[in-house]
């Protein structure tokens, strides 16, 4: 590797590592299942995808919502590609605007995002598209879940 290609190299490691740190410092909660999606080339942008719903710990400052845990590990396919991953949470049931996060794919990230925020017992789509500089789509995942009900309501009692 070339003198300068090392030096540009790496702040871009040392970026996706602080991307993969800081997704598991906020991240919390299991995750399970996964969705269909799209890949534009023989290697894949997302190498893993899975979305569950549950309900937030216990203490969360939301009590009362509902909480989805997303797990995505991406993989860098072209070094010269800089791709923007994109979450979107869109509630299907009464089709509000989504919630998004996104980052940059730099590297192998493996990640959680926690939604501690949505409604109880309702339809979610839950996607993830990694696209490149120009907003060409790279791979996408999708998969929806279905949000817990409400506790019932505890007594205590003599």
């Amino acid at each position: 590797m070339h003198k300068n290609s090392i030096r540009n190299y790496i702040p871009l490691k040392l970026a996706g590592l602080l991307l993969v740190t800081a997704g598991s410092i906020f991240a919390s909660g299991p995750a399970t299942g996964g969705g269909g999606g799209t890949t534009t080339s023989a290697c894949s942008w997302i190498q893993g995808f899975s979305a569950k719903a549950g309900y937030p710990p216990r203490g969360a400052l939301l009590a009362g919502n509902a909480a989805i845990w997303t797990t995505v590990n991406f993989q860098q396919c072209d070094p010269a590609v800089v791709a923007k991953a994109t979450f979107t949470v869109t509630n299907l049931d009464t089709n509000d605007l989504p919630q998004t996060w996104a980052f940059y794919v730099i590297g192998k990230i493996a990640t959680t995002i926690d939604d501690d925020a949505v409604a109880l017992n309702t339809n979610f789509r839950v996607s993830v598209v990694i696209t490149d500089g120009t907003g060409a789509v790279l791979d996408s995942r999708s998969v929806v879940v279905l949000t817990p009900p409400a506790k019932p309501a505890t007594t205590t009692g003599a």
